[in-house]
């Protein structure tokens, strides 16, 4: 699935790619000129987002984040106005392998953008669709 800001100049992928049991994720994002992927962030906390999910499309008030394992991905929503308006952003992150990794920081990157609430009910169908066998 694809979330793309109206000037399409930012957006976020997720492609589901289930591994060993796990629900994973590819995860791909562009904020500007600033890009991201990870191609196995492994997912934990589905059947909560999903809960989480229906109150705030209910309310469309405060904010829900679905969550890798090992902080290596993050998907974050939230109010932004009364008119609707989401803020839809992603934080991707991913560790070098070298010899002595305990040693290095991994490499991150945040970021996100406004999203129109005319779009805003089919982003929430496309996400318990691409989550939909993880609750």
């Amino acid at each position: 699935m694809r979330i793309e800001s109206d000037d399409k100049t930012s957006f976020i992928e997720l492609e589901r790619r289930d591994e060993g049991g796990f629900l994973v994720l590819a995860a791909h994002a562009s904020i500007g000129e600033f890009t991201a992927r990870n191609r196995s962030a492994i997912i934990a906390d589905a059947p909560a987002f999903l809960r989480d999910m229906a109150a705030f499309e209910a309310s469309r008030s405060g904010a829900i984040a679905l969550c890798g394992t090992e902080q290596e991905f993050e998907l974050r929503i939230r109010a932004y106005d009364r008119q609707g308006h989401l803020w839809v952003g992603a934080s991707i992150a991913r560790r070098h392998f070298i010899s002595r990794p305990e040693n290095v920081e991994p490499l991150q990157f945040s970021g996100g953008f406004l999203y129109d609430a005319e779009y805003a009910a089919q982003l929430f169908v496309d996400l318990r669709e691409l989550l939909r066998e993880a609750a």
